[in-house]
């Protein structure tokens, strides 16, 4: 774990680095509850902590929906996201 002055805080490279780590390992960005019961991963909690959500980190990585839709690496597999292309 990489430490901020010591602590046990991780820091925002860190944690950036973690959801790449996460697509790249299972093929989707994390969702909360995904992270969350993953001992491998810092908690969606940690998340809202230092970027105000997991949705806002992920957007910063390029991870959210809209953008991997736009590099046309989203998969459509449940409701909302077939909702969410018909808003395009």
């Amino acid at each position: 774990m990489r430490t901020i002055n010591g602590s046990n805080r991780y820091t925002k490279e860190f944690l950036l680095s973690k959801l790449t780590d996460y697509k790249n390992e299972y093929g989707k960005p994390p969702s909360g509850p995904d992270i969350d019961k993953n001992p491998n991963y810092p908690n969606s909690t940690t998340y809202c902590r230092n970027f105000g959500s997991l949705s806002n980190a992920l957007k910063l990585v390029g991870l959210d929906f809209d953008s991997m839709l736009e590099k046309g690496e989203a998969k459509l597999d449940c409701t909302f996201h077939v909702g969410r292309l018909g808003e395009i």
